[in-house]
């Protein structure tokens, strides 16, 4: 599915970004310094997606650079994933006792769940808290935001859940937003012991990215209005340009 192969790309979309990070450390004179973030997340989601989804999981990583003591700069990735689907999308395909049954007429394990993700720039501030090891951040971004439900045919045997078939069920969506980032940053001085908690909100303005869906007919083109907000910790890499540069600087 194109879905799948959005999602292909991102690892090279991040590989690339670091590369681009170090050529611009070489670049500028000023020599911004670069860091890794890898995490875990949980979010909840808010209008129109909540009427489509539960709470979900996420998987994040990011790249950025911090310009000077304060103003740092970024691109991320999240993965989102769960296991709460409100709609139930494969009504057309259930028999009268509410099975979906393969092609042989048996009842068929099929797993729906929900899954998505945003790739989003970020440009922020941070400033001194407690100490020079520990920093409050705040980063406004703009992101793309897609979600759809997942369905996983376990025995490979119903035929409407194969191919293109599958398009008529996934209510894929997608579109541009707005998302903040909220939290706390600790940077040890053995460069290991590196942690961030914070906060994440995102509003995106969505549409539906199929024309029909099987058992309800057309569906709607208007624009969705999806919002997700929740909590995240990620481990921190600093990459330092030299030993006289640093985060503390």
């Amino acid at each position: 599915m194109k879905h799948n192969i959005r999602l292909n790309y991102i690892p090279t979309l991040l590989v690339w970004s670091i590369f681009f990070s170090f050529y611009t450390i070489q670049a500028q004179p000023t020599k911004p310094l670069s860091f890794i973030q890898v995490g875990l997340g949980a979010q909840q989601p808010f209008l129109d997606l909540a009427k489509d989804y539960g709470s979900n999981l996420n998987l994040n990583a990011s790249v950025g650079l911090k310009w000077n003591k304060h103003w740092i700069s970024g691109i991320g990735f999240e993965y989102l994933f769960g296991t709460t689907v409100k709609q139930d999308v494969l009504y057309a395909l259930r028999n009268d006792v509410g099975y979906v049954t393969n092609n042989e007429g048996y009842p068929a394990d099929v797993r729906i769940t929900q899954r998505g993700f945003q790739v989003y720039f970020k440009w922020g501030y941070q400033g001194n808290l407690f100490s020079d090891h520990v920093f409050w951040v705040f980063t406004p971004a703009v992101t793309y935001l897609e979600h759809q439900v997942y369905l996983y045919d376990v025995e490979k045997k119903v035929v409407a859940l194969q191919n293109e078939s599958i398009k008529g069920y996934d209510r894929l969506c997608n579109g541009l937003g707005i998302r903040n980032e909220w939290g706390i940053m600790y940077l040890s001085k053995n460069r290991l012991s590196n942690f961030y908690i914070g906060f994440d909100a995102t509003f995106a303005w969505t549409k539906n990215q199929r024309r029909f869906a099987y058992g309800i007919g057309e569906l709607p083109h208007s624009t969705r209005r999806d919002a997700l907000a929740g909590i995240r910790c990620s481990w921190i890499l600093p990459l330092y340009t030299s030993a006289e540069h640093s985060f503390y600087k």
